[in-house]
């Protein structure tokens, strides 16, 4: 729940679709010029600022699909499509 808690963060603060955020790589995050390297429509990529407030907290490296061992983290949930299950709502 603590990543899935760090996406919306994220998003709210820079603006970026759910999908570019959960692209993000370790690689992709620049603290120095505080700007994410996401990978947008179309398969461009972008370049997004951050606000300061998210530089110096933890849901930034907590969103990156991989460690910055390179080792890949587990899914944020198992189907990408399923919405629902994203917002922790159940449906009848």
């Amino acid at each position: 729940m603590r990543r899935v808690h760090a996406i919306v963060l994220v998003c709210l603060d820079t603006g970026c679709r759910v999908k570019e955020v959960l692209g993000l790589r370790f690689g992709d995050v620049d603290l120095n010029a505080m700007v994410l390297l996401v990978l947008g429509k179309g398969r461009r990529e972008r370049l997004i600022p951050f606000s300061p407030e998210l530089r110096g907290s933890e849901p930034l490296y907590d969103v990156c699909r991989d460690e910055p061992n390179g080792k890949e983290k587990p899914p944020v949930y198992p189907d990408t499509n399923n919405f629902a299950w994203f917002c922790g709502l159940t449906l009848p």
